[in-house]
């Protein structure tokens, strides 16, 4: 039987200041874009290069953008925590659980919000996150049962 899942339940929160100890629960949201890696390639071909062929090397990794769809309620305390990451221009931390209890977390900074307002359709807003620096993924307590005794939070973009 498979182990796939639908993304219900699924929860985005942010850190409203960089002190903060408490996450705030983003609200209204009906779709989430967790970190998307990738990792730079430094060409590093020479005239001796084996068959005539380009050759690469890994570089930089970047943990990329986050971003979330909700539907927009204008004045509320989302729109307001958002506006208000514009205006500081702070990073701060923020994490996404899934359904089954694994979190990915990271820092972050608002670099877009844009809010979409028809005439005759709900209102929406999408807000993207620059991430920086390292993304750390906790299984969540079933997926660490199913996994057995390998269970510690895997990090990416930090040499181990």
């Amino acid at each position: 039987m498979s182990d796939a899942m639908i993304g219900y339940d699924t929860e985005f929160r942010i850190k409203p200041t960089p002190a903060a100890t408490e996450f705030t629960p983003l609200a209204e949201v009906y779709s989430v874009t967790p970190p998307e890696a990738s990792i730079d390639q430094v060409e590093v071909t020479s005239f001796k290069s084996p068959g005539r062929k380009r050759e690469y090397i890994p570089a930089l990794s970047d943990n990329g953008t986050a971003s979330c769809e909700m539907n927009f309620v204008p004045g509320s305390a989302t729109d307001l925590l958002i506006e208000a990451l514009i205006t500081s221009g702070s990073v701060v931390g923020a994490e996404i659980e899934y359904p089954n209890g694994t979190v990915v977390a990271f820092n972050c900074s608002v670099s877009g919000y844009s809010k979409g307002v028809p005439v005759d359709d709900r209102m929406t807003a999408t807000v993207e996150f620059q991430v920086t620096g390292a993304v750390t993924i906790t299984p969540g307590p079933e997926v660490a049962k199913a996994a057995g005794p390998v269970t510690d939070p895997v990090t990416t973009g930090e040499e181990g």
